[in-house]
This record gives C-alpha cells, sequence and structure tokens, in this order.
C-alpha cells in the first residue's frame, strides 16, 4: 500500500512497512516532591506603639498610635527626652569658676493626635485648665504613669469644617519623673509583741504589748532614681519607732501611743501619729530607697508595718 505525501513541492511514496529514523530525545529527569516548608513565625508586634490614656475626675480619653483606633496619635514629645540639664554661665566661667548642674523640677509633655472620635466644638473642652491629669502610657509590655495640668491653649487644626481635626495639647507635670503603673508594696516580717497564750503563772505579771520588737524586709528598686515610699502601721503599744536601711538609722519617731495609726510619707515629707501631723515626733530625715536591693528595719514598737513605693523612670 502507498502512502502519497506532499514535501515542499515533491511527492514522496512511503511504503506502509517502512520505517524513520527518529533522534533520540534527552530524558526528562524527575521533578521532586516539594519540600514541606516549617510554618512562619509570628510577627513580633512594633515595641514602639504607643497606647495613651489621659484621665480626670470626668472623663477618660485614650489615644494610640494603631491606625485603626478613634484618636490616633501622630506626634509625642517629652515621654523619652533625659531630663539632665547643664546651666552654663558665661560670668563663672570667666572668673574662674565652674559649671554647675541643674536637675530639671518639671516635666512639659506635648501630644498631637487626630481626633476621629471628637468634634470641633468638644475639642476645646477636653482639657480644664486647672485639672490634674493622669497621663498612662503603654509600650509593649510596660506601663508607666505621670500627672500633669494642660499647659497653653489647645490647638486645633483642620483642612476644612468636615476634616478630621487635628489636636495638640501640652501638660506641665510637676514632678518630672514616670512612676510604674502599680505601687510596689512589703510587709516588714518578724515583728513581735502582746502575749502568747496560754499565760504560765510564772509569767506575771504579764504587761501586754510592751516594746514589742523588730521587723525587716528586702526591697528591690529596679528603676532609674531612688524612691520616696510610704511606712505604715498601728502601733501595739506605746514607745519609740527606730527606721534603718541597709543597717544605716535614718529615722526615729518618739512618743507614740497604743492604737495609734503612723504613717510615714517621705513622699509627701509628712509623718502624721493618729490622724494628726506630727512632725516635732521626728528625729532624722525622710530617706529614699536606693537603687538596687535594700534592707528595710523597722525597731521598737510592733503593729503589722508596711512599706508601699513607686519606682521612678527617666522615660518610657
Amino acid at each position: 500500500m502507498l502512502f502519497d505525501r506532499k514535501l515542499y513541492g515533491k511527492i514522496f511514496d512511503v511504503l506502509e512497512d517502512d520505517t524513520f529514523d527518529q533522534p533520540d530525545l534527552p530524558e526528562v529527569p524527575d521533578i521532586p516532591e516539594p519540600e514541606v516548608q516549617p510554618p512562619l513565625a509570628p510577627v513580633d508586634p512594633n515595641q514602639n506603639l504607643l497606647d495613651i490614656e489621659i484621665s480626670n475626675s470626668d472623663r477618660v480619653l485614650n489615644l494610640s498610635s494603631h491606625a485603626h483606633e478613634l484618636n490616633v496619635l501622630i506626634g509625642h514629645d517629652g515621654l523619652m527626652s533625659t531630663l539632665g540639664e547643664t546651666a552654663h554661665f558665661d560670668h563663672a566661667i570667666l572668673d574662674g569658676g565652674t559649671v554647675g548642674g541643674t536637675r530639671a523640677q518639671s516635666r512639659r509633655i506635648t501630644l498631637d493626635f487626630a481626633a476621629t472620635g471628637v468634634g470641633h466644638a468638644q475639642a476645646a473642652s477636653l482639657f480644664p485648665l486647672g485639672r490634674k491629669e493622669t497621663i498612662k502610657v503603654t509600650r509593649g509590655n510596660t506601663t508607666r504613669v505621670i500627672e500633669g495640668y494642660r499647659d497653653g491653649i489647645v490647638e486645633l487644626h483642620a483642612a476644612s469644617a468636615l476634616a478630621t481635626p487635628v489636636i495638640s495639647v501640652s501638660f506641665l507635670c510637676p514632678e518630672p519623673f514616670f512612676k510604674s503603673a502599680q505601687g510596689i508594696t512589703s510587709d516588714l516580717d518578724g515583728t513581735t509583741g502582746g502575749l502568747e497564750y496560754p499565760v504560765e503563772p510564772s509569767g506575771y505579771p504579764a504587761h501586754y504589748g510592751t516594746i514589742g520588737g523588730s521587723g525587716s524586709t528586702t526591697v528591690f528598686n529596679y528603676g532609674d532614681y531612688p524612691a520616696s515610699f510610704v511606712l505604715s502601721m498601728t502601733a501595739t503599744a506605746a514607745g519609740t519607732i527606730n527606721l534603718l536601711i541597709d543597717g544605716e538609722e535614718h529615722a526615729r519617731i518618739t512618743g507614740v501611743a497604743s492604737g495609734e495609726r503612723i504613717v510615714f510619707d517621705t513622699v509627701a515629707k509628712m509623718l502624721s501619729v493618729g490622724g494628726q501631723k506630727r512632725l516635732n515626733a521626728l528625729e532624722g530625715t525622710f530617706p529614699k530607697l536606693p537603687l538596687g536591693k535594700s534592707e528595710v528595719e523597722l525597731v521598737g514598737l510592733a503593729g503589722n508595718p508596711r512599706i508601699t513605693f513607686h519606682e521612678l523612670f527617666e522615660g518610657v
């Protein structure tokens, strides 16, 4: 049987049993199975994002660096700056004197935010003059607090009446340091006083609650500065209390009557005994807790003494 095929204008007669040589084709390599990729690790959150709560006795306002929030923080100043300042006195230098150093006694914080959740009319009344504001700043897992008062006017910027207003407000904080959001409380263990029952006959005459013993506690201050504290207790007897830090006596409280509540506040530099100011009962100073580890000891009267303090920080 013949087949006619026309190729390039010529006709070739091809027999049915004829064979044709075919060039060798390259071998196709086996396609390997795709490797199983390990799951992607979750993306760490941005530790520079801030969440700020500004509150007074009447309202709470929340700002955030997250763009999906109502009030978006777009600028800030004074949250992280170092407070150390140097005073340069030209006349002192020219006279052969030395350059003195000063420490800022207050702090100014400025916040700029797009107030999606605040109307134009409401913006000016958000921060009343003379009202103390508590500013709580959270960065990652760290939250610190500072208190201040509005400083100057509340600036409002908007491209039009329908545009989202941008508010700029400043606060003057009388205390320049941020403090830890949670106070640290430590009880002075080991205080003794009173009687243990049953009382043996040989124990008479008994004097219940006479000078009562001592107590101590170890505290850790991981802030940037020494911290003031509040010591509180209720005396179980009359007498004197001695306060020691790392073995050194700093204060002595005299003339305490049994049952009187004692509040020794080194933050406000005040001593209260029985609800009355009693600075004349204090011998010594208002000490602070040093940085790191320290041992606080109370010698004299018993009464479940407790120390509370906040760590202090330069910024957030």
